[in-house]
């Protein structure tokens, strides 16, 4: 028994070494092939764009000023320039900028999104 053992075992590790040789040297790339057919069609992509943001700027000379969105707009964001004072929000569409002091000539800049 512990012979035929012997025996398979030196068998399989003989056995195991067939088939294996040395890698060949890499030869030079071939010619390109020529080209696979088309792919099946994607997704469909967004419809329409992204919201449009426009930025909105009003000259302010006198000691207050108001400025506003479009009609299909809503405000994101409002500063004053060149300008001491106090910006109020009136509404998602409106501010309001009174000068404190005297002071230079501004202007007032909104960002608006259109609201579609």
């Amino acid at each position: 028994m512990k012979v035929t053992l012997a025996v398979l075992l030196l068998a399989s590790l003989a056995v195991s070494g067939c088939g294996k040789s040395e890698p060949a040297p890499k030869g030079e790339t071939g010619p390109e092939g020529p080209p696979g057919p088309a792919g099946p069609p994607g997704p469909p992509g967004a419809a329409g764009k992204g919201p449009e943001i426009r930025f909105s700027e009003v000259a302010c000379q006198q000691t207050t000023c108001a400025a506003n969105c479009d009609d299909n707009e809503r405000l994101i964001s409002a500063y004053s320039i060149n300008r001491t004072g106090t910006l109020t929000i009136q509404d998602e569409r409106r501010v309001t900028h009174r000068q404190s002091g005297t002071g230079p000539a501004g202007k007032l800049v909104l960002v608006c999104i259109a609201t579609q």
